[in-house]
């Protein structure tokens, strides 16, 4: 088989996805065959960017009237446009959509005090190497707490994950926390997932034995990335998220 094309980088998202199945990584990252796009992506993409928004405003204007003004404002100018490309038209489809986001921000203010908290980062990007693979990713938010403690934050609209099925949500907010320390050298003291749909909020420590397990994944993720590429032959790992997968219909496990 002819070599493919070795990707720029990879990232937290990426790097579960091949966790799951290197040959759906395959498919979504090297040949880029896209996925439909769906309502829950749509929604979780709606409440970030009002959060986004929301947490840069001066502290003192972090308020539920400012939420709502933001949110009417990314609907009109954004979403609105892209709910309808699902065929979501009917007013009261509309409706539940537009109130299932706002459930989710208003979440929020029950969660914590907007105006409390102390934000040092919103949305960076990390762009470096570690240990010579390549990373790119965006972290919602960083924040101070009144110790002085630094907490790196990720959002979620879905579901809680159970202990057993949220490996990938621990790695992905300690890989967080890891580029967050080695760009800014400073300690990163805590990291956290505000489940904003269930009003939870769960921190991982970012322990020595949690950030070695992060980057042993990377290490063997891009070994495995390169290997794929440079054979042509990235395997298929089949088990119950197959159900879900956008490329079932062409994958030679089903086909």
């Amino acid at each position: 088989m002819a070599a493919l094309e070795l990707p720029t980088h990879l990232s937290a998202s990426s790097i579960s996805t091949y966790e799951q199945c290197p040959l759906r990584y395959r498919f979504s990252r090297i040949d880029r065959i896209p996925e439909p796009t769906t309502q829950p992506m749509i929604l979780g993409t709606f409440v970030h960017e009002i959060l986004e928004d929301l947490y840069k405003l001066p502290s003192a204007d972090r308020t539920i009237p400012e939420a709502r003004s933001i949110a009417r404002v990314l609907w009109e100018n954004k979403f609105k446009e892209e709910v309808a490309t699902l065929g979501i038209t009917k007013e009261k489809a509309i409706n539940d959509f537009r109130w299932s986001a706002w459930w989710c921000v208003e979440n929020v203010f029950s969660m914590e005090d907007p105006t409390a908290v102390k934000i040092r980062g919103i949305e960076d990007e990390f762009s470096a190497h570690i240990e010579d693979v390549p990373l790119l990713g965006f972290i919602d938010r960083w924040t101070e707490e009144a110790d002085g403690s630094i907490t790196v934050t990720d959002y979620k609209s879905g579901k809680v994950s159970k202990p057993k099925y949220e490996g990938d949500k621990i790695f992905q907010i300690i890989l967080y926390a890891e580029m967050l320390e080695r760009l800014n050298n400073i300690e990163v003291n805590n990291a956290e997932i505000m489940y904003v749909k269930f009003k939870e909020r769960k921190r991982y420590a970012p322990t020595p034995e949690r950030r070695e397990t992060v980057l042993k994944i990377i290490r063997q993720t891009w070994d495995g990335v390169v290997k794929g590429c440079n054979t042509g032959v990235f395997q298929t790992k089949t088990g119950p998220l197959c159900n879900w997968c956008a490329y079932k219909n062409i994958c030679p496990a089903w086909s």
